[in-house]
């Protein structure tokens, strides 16, 4: 059902992701956030506002969501 990608995208519409992962939405635009926070933003993929990506739980990915 899921490819083994680290990410899914918002395109998979409606279907419930696996519980191993976070679900992580940008909200607000980042124009106004600092280049530490943008840089954060981009290595997660968040490129637009109310943009959607899916990460798997990891310490290395669980530390980054704390800007």
């Amino acid at each position: 059902m899921y490819a083994e990608s680290e990410s899914y995208s918002r395109d998979f519409g409606s279907l419930v992701p696996p519980k191993a992962h976070f679900q992580i939405t940008l909200r607000r635009s980042a124009i106004s956030l600092g280049d530490r926070t943008k840089g954060t933003l981009k290595s997660l993929g968040l490129d637009g506002r109310m943009q959607t990506v899916y990460r798997r739980h990891s310490k290395t990915s669980q530390a980054r969501f704390c800007l």
